[in-house]
């Protein structure tokens, strides 16, 4: 559909009293509408009933309540009665609108609207090949910048980076957040000051605080394309909830409520995208796919003379004009269109680790008790594998979750209870648990992995050379029948076998909870009582007896 955006002319001086009594008074029009004509190019009316006033030093669109305008206009002339009915019956409505592509002032038709978007810094631009080769050479300095200290010398980083930021070019929402976590001194400004300041511009990018994201007065944040939070605090569980659900919104959304003080709420365009600069660890569940957690190289730390050759030579507009450029003639729009950054950014060491940092302690359990550990659940009844995760809790000092939670996170990986004639157990050899592991991200590179032959030394002397004992017997014994001893011996073997087996997952348990026993000086009198753990747990006892695979059941039949 074709539409006919016309852009409206603003006003070249600045709004006067004394232009605005004179032409009251010695106006050429009847009814005074050369006053009502000259006031309308300053004071626009809202459809929520406020007035935005053009201010033309700052070129902004400034909000005033109804007392405001009847102060600064109508109490100026001798009978505003006059003036207020003219006003009333010529005004025009304005819509507030975010966009960053359309002009400030337009009018469609006989709709009339206010964008709060100033556009880009460089509306226009060359085909980046037609820049010299100096400012290439800069260019590729900036952009050698970022592959090393923002991506960590990782080339699939800087592919999805600098896609993500050729979406930006073209007024996108990606979608995700930019989250730096370092020290002083790693780089994190050098990157957001020459974008702000020499890309995309300072009109369009913000650099705020927490009040947009903790208060309802987020109007701040209108028609700004890119917002740089920097140094966010450290926040507490409950105020960390707030914000994050505010920072979804406004990351995924299209449209949002905007607010300030003494200001109505008015629904308009939500064109930002965010990045988060901090030194501490600021956010919490930072796991989710909208956070992209930068790898940052510590190679340059307070490296003066680095910084300082990056920002002489690249921090000016024409290499800024010229990086824009790039963005958008050398990535071209098919790339930028197939590009999403919750799937296509490449997970980095820090994501993987927030990941494994931030697991619920059911995962946790299935992670360090069996697949670190190379322990496959085998016929494991539910309350035991419950009693079991709820003890790895307490030795881990983790928060715990209840019973019916408990079974339902298990569910939600696809691990299932099952059986028949009413006794049910869990079944998860260690290619599911890796699969399972890998598809939710549950590895770090400081996880380490048991080899498989955990305690072959510490078993050695338990080993038994059947075939040689045959022999031996056989000597003993020559008036024996030969077939009885052999499947005598491959009965003892096999029995052996499944004992040396089972002894060895529970010698792999018992030691791991001796061990935290004895770093924390407990000993033996931190034992637990199985007897009272029905009164702990709330677990029936007869049902619990039934099983004999229970490690911490010291009533069990020996073998």
């Amino acid at each position: 559909m074709n539409i006919n955006i016309i852009e409206l002319e603003l006003p070249k001086t600045e709004f006067s009293v004394a232009t605005l009594q004179d032409k009251y008074k010695n106006g050429l029009l009847k009814d005074h509408l050369d006053a009502v004509q000259y006031i309308q190019q300053y004071y626009h009316e809202s459809k929520n009933g406020m007035y935005y006033y053009y201010d033309v030093e700052t070129d902004d669109f400034e909000f005033k309540t109804k007392d405001n305008f009847k102060a600064e206009v109508l109490d100026k002339v001798s009978n505003c009665k006059i003036l207020c009915k003219q006003i009333k019956e010529n005004n025009k409505i304005y819509r507030i609108v975010s966009d960053i592509f359309k002009p400030r002032y337009y009018k469609i038709g006989e709709k009339y609207y206010i964008n709060a978007c100033k556009g880009f810094l460089h509306k226009k631009y060359k085909p980046y090949d037609n820049y010299s080769d100096e400012i290439k050479e800069k260019v590729d300095l900036y952009i050698s910048f970022l592959k090393e200290i923002m991506c960590n010398n990782d080339d699939e980083m800087l592919d999805a980076y600098l896609k993500y930021y050729a979406q930006l070019a073209r007024g996108k929402k990606t979608q995700v957040i930019i989250y730096r976590k370092s020290g002083e001194g790693w780089g994190k400004s050098t990157e957001t000051d020459f974008i702000r300041e020499f890309v995309f511009g300072k009109e369009i990018c913000l650099i705020s605080n927490t009040e947009p994201i903790m208060t309802p007065n987020n109007k701040i944040l209108l028609g700004k394309l890119l917002v740089i939070f920097e140094e966010l605090p450290t926040f507490s569980k409950a105020q960390w909830s707030g914000v994050s659900a505010k920072l979804k919104t406004m990351t995924t959304e299209t449209e949002t409520m905007y607010a300030d003080k003494y200001e109505k709420s008015i629904s308009a365009e939500n064109i930002s995208n965010f990045q988060i600069n901090t030194n501490v660890d600021s956010i919490q569940n930072s796991n989710g796919r909208r956070y992209i957690i930068l790898d940052l190289n510590p190679s340059h730390i307070e490296d003066f003379d680095y910084f300082d050759n990056i920002r002489g030579k690249c921090f000016n507009m024409a290499v800024g004009e010229a990086f824009f450029s790039y963005l958008m003639t050398k990535i071209n729009d098919e790339q930028v269109e197939k590009f999403k950054g919750q799937h296509h950014f490449p997970d980095t060491s820090n994501k993987r680790l927030t990941i494994a940092n931030l697991l619920h302690s059911s995962y946790k359990f299935l992670k360090e008790r069996h697949l670190l550990t190379n322990t496959p659940i085998e016929k494991i009844p539910p309350s035991e594998m419950f009693l079991e995760y709820k003890l790895f809790c307490i030795s881990e000092q983790y928060s715990s979750c209840g019973r019916n939670d408990f079974y339902k996170k298990l569910e939600t990986i696809g691990i299932y209870s099952s059986g028949s004639n009413g006794k049910w157990y869990y079944n998860v050899d260690m290619t599911t648990l890796k699969s399972i592991a890998k598809k939710h991200k549950w590895i770090c590179e400081y996880d380490e992995y048991e080899e498989e032959d955990y305690n072959e030394k510490e078993n050695k002397e338990e080993v038994i050379d059947y075939k040689a004992l045959y022999e031996a017997l056989l000597q003993q014994n020559k008036n024996k029948d030969e077939k009885d001893y052999k499947a005598l011996f491959e009965k003892l073997q096999q029995e052996n076998d499944e004992l040396q087996n089972k002894n060895k997952k529970l010698k792999r348990k018992l030691k791991k909870l001796s061990e935290k026993e004895e770093e924390e000086g407990k000993g033996e009198a931190n034992i637990i009582e199985i007897d009272n753990r029905n009164a702990i747990f709330g677990f029936d006892k007869k049902k619990e007896d039934e099983s004999t695979h229970n490690p911490f059941n010291c009533n069990r039949k020996k073998k």
